[in-house]
């Protein structure tokens, strides 16, 4: 999952979904539950190893522990400006909370991404976020555009085959 903030750097008003909403609350809830009692007990282990100065055990068990505490406060802070918003049931140009669906001009290759907030993003499941360059080039076009997008390989061309609301 991915932290998002506003051009200015500080977290503004965050639009989610239900589910986006949901699953950062149980990401907390876990965090706060499992892994942080975790990584407290991982750092009672190391201690007892002796020397913290050269004790490698100890080092990674505190910077699990960091790891665990800032996404702890990301996630404080997105909830607390996270809006969840209704998901359209009908759309004709893509926007956040959209499913498109391409085709690669060049190699005929389909592709469906979901568009979602910045906090919901997640490359595995194709979800994009709505600040990403491949969202940016495609909002408000409708099926039928042809879409050039840059990445950092190039310029690829998009066909829009479909834009569909989403999924959840």
């Amino acid at each position: 999952m991915l932290f998002y903030a506003g051009g200015d750097g500080d977290v503004s008003d965050i639009q989610v979904s239900q589910e986006g909403y949901d699953h950062m609350v149980e990401e907390l809830n876990e965090l706060r539950t499992v892994r942080r009692p975790q990584a407290r007990e991982q750092i009672a282990r190391a201690r007892e190893y002796g020397d913290l100065r050269e004790n490698s055990e100890y080092h990674i068990a505190k910077e699990e522990q960091g790891r665990i505490e800032g996404r702890i406060q990301e996630l404080e802070a997105m909830l607390a400006v996270a809006r969840v918003v209704a998901i359209p049931r009908k759309v004709s140009k893509v926007s956040l909370h959209s499913r498109v669906r391409l085709q690669n001009v060049e190699t005929g290759e389909q592709v469906e991404y979901s568009i979602v907030s910045g906090s919901e993003a997640n490359m595995a499941q194709r979800k994009l976020s709505e600040n990403a360059p491949v969202s940016q080039a495609l909002m408000n076009h409708k099926s039928g555009d042809v879409v050039s997008v840059t990445v950092p390989r190039g310029t690829v061309k998009y066909k829009v085959l479909e834009v569909l609301p989403l999924q959840m």
